[in-house]
């Protein structure tokens, strides 16, 4: 999957909650929230198409936007990459220090509380190579 930036990604919010969208109503939409310039805006949205993570079309005279993947895959894919940086061992107090740090509404909490009810426990190994660990030479 395409790697896209920061300033990428707020472009793609733009486009997963509003497609196909214009132009002017991306720049409206991130104007909004970011010090950009129209110019900075086209030039983003002008590198998405080029990574192929963004169509385009034309309707009319304007130019409309939309996605050319999945936000929650991508979402997903993210994490995973994140995780396959991290020792096994650690991996599940990351996810801990995540799920902390957001709002959970109740069908949230019984879907996870499910999910880790059905999950068996083992004893989980360092798989990380010698010395870019805790785990001892």
């Amino acid at each position: 999957m395409e790697k896209i930036s920061t300033a990428e990604f707020e472009i793609m919010r733009a486009i997963w909650s509003n497609e196909p969208i214009h132009t002017k109503d991306i720049i409206t939409i991130l104007k909004a929230t970011h010090d950009w310039s129209d110019s900075t805006i086209k030039t983003l949205l002008a590198r998405l198409v080029n990574k192929g993570v963004v169509g385009i079309s034309k309707n009319g005279n304007k130019f409309q936007y939309y996605s050319t993947f999945d936000k929650t895959k991508y979402v997903e894919h993210e994490m995973y990459t994140l995780l396959s940086k991290v020792c096994n061992k650690t991996k599940m107090q990351v996810l801990i220090d995540m799920i902390s740090s957001i709002n959970m509404s109740e069908e949230d909490y019984r879907t996870l509380s499910t999910l880790l009810s059905e999950k068996q426990t083992s004893k989980i190994e360092c798989d990380c190579p010698k010395g870019l660990c805790n785990e001892k030479i």
